[in-house]
């Protein structure tokens, strides 16, 4: 009886510890796509607003 319940209890420990860390790796990963979206946008914010400079212009827009 006594090995019965030793085995129900490691078997309950063990499924906890495994369903613990495959909840903080989800996280983690919702926290890096997370920061991975915002990088995109300021990324292409940063390229929209950034001014269209030719190669026969210098960066101050004058044609050379």
């Amino acid at each position: 009886m006594l090995l019965v319940i030793g085995l129900v209890i490691g078997l309950g420990a063990f499924l906890m510890t495994g369903l613990g860390r495959n909840e903080t790796k989800l996280s983690r990963e919702q926290i890096t796509q997370n920061s991975l979206r915002q990088a995109k946008e300021a990324l292409l914010a940063y390229a929209v607003s950034w001014p269209n400079i030719r190669a026969d212009q210098d960066p101050g827009g004058q044609m050379r």
